[in-house]
């Protein structure tokens, strides 16, 4: 558990550093990378709110290896089914932290413009936390048809996004399908912010082996686990037939930490 304790705690920092004063705002400019103009942050002149960090989803923290999508077509559902109104994904890559969040919002804004018949709308608002503390926030504003496929938007002639904004959406979207995955625990850690992930069941017990209590007496009460379906015999010789069932705390602390599990559905072969 050492190491995903550490890992959520150094993204809890950066979260928190992530609204201080050190992290510059994107202006709205234009730069070409590998001979093909893109969008910087145009976005900023169309979206006016802020959007901190909060509640984010991130990557699996068991010990299997996971595979994500950032197209519409390796997901189960249209993004925005998935995304819905409004949702966050964090990921921690060496020491800095990658968060997106997107936004729904219900029509365009007046002065866009678009090329395509897009069916739904997002605000997507984009930090980078150096470890130092310093990083940027940048705000674009995208939108997508029917398929889940990107569509180009402008404001006053300029992109508001460009198609990593919608690999973004797709790969959010991905991460937030894969925590809900059957055969799995969602983990909702909570100190300053939240930060959500599944964790398989084959390993949650391990990852949260060392939580401080609940107690009974000098034990500590039992994890949150699936009961297999089963017969039960009464005093009286009586069968009952017991449905497949939850049984144990759902909510616990770690180093400080509030966790709560949640099962996910669950197959028979994986019931312990």
């Amino acid at each position: 558990m050492d190491e995903v304790t550490d890992k959520i705690e150094t993204m809890i920092l950066l979260s928190l550093d992530a609204t201080q004063s050190n992290i510059d705002h994107g202006k709205s400019r234009r730069s070409r990378a590998n001979g093909n103009e893109i969008c910087v942050d145009t976005g900023e002149l169309v979206v006016r709110d802020t959007m901190n960090i909060t509640s984010a989803f991130t990557a699996d923290m068991g010990s299997g290896e996971r595979i994500y999508t950032n197209t519409p077509g390796g997901l189960l559902a249209h993004p925005s089914d998935v995304v819905g109104d409004e949702s966050e994904v964090m990921l921690l890559w060496q020491d800095k932290l990658a968060w997106v969040g997107f936004r729904r919002v219900i029509k365009a804004p007046r002065g866009i413009s678009y090329l395509g018949k897009p069916s739904c709308f997002y605000e997507k608002h984009y930090r980078i936390v150096n470890g130092d503390g310093s990083g940027d926030y940048a705000k674009h504003f995208l939108a997508i048809n029917r398929d889940g496929t990107f569509v180009p938007t402008f404001y006053q002639g300029n992109p508001t996004s460009n198609s990593l904004d919608a690999g973004h959406l797709c790969l959010a979207a991905s991460i937030i399908e894969d925590a809900h995955r059957a055969n799995a625990m969602l983990a909702q850690v909570k100190d300053a912010t939240e930060i959500k992930f599944p964790v398989p069941l084959g390993d949650y017990k391990d990852i949260f082996a060392d939580r401080d209590g609940p107690m009974i007496g000098a034990r500590r009460k039992s994890i949150i686990h699936w009961v297999a379906r089963h017969l039960r015999t009464s005093t009286r010789g009586n069968a009952h037939d017991v449905k497949m069932h939850t049984r144990g705390i759902q909510e616990f602390t770690i180093d400080g930490l509030r966790v709560r599990l949640t099962p996910n559905a669950v197959g028979k072969a994986d019931v312990r």
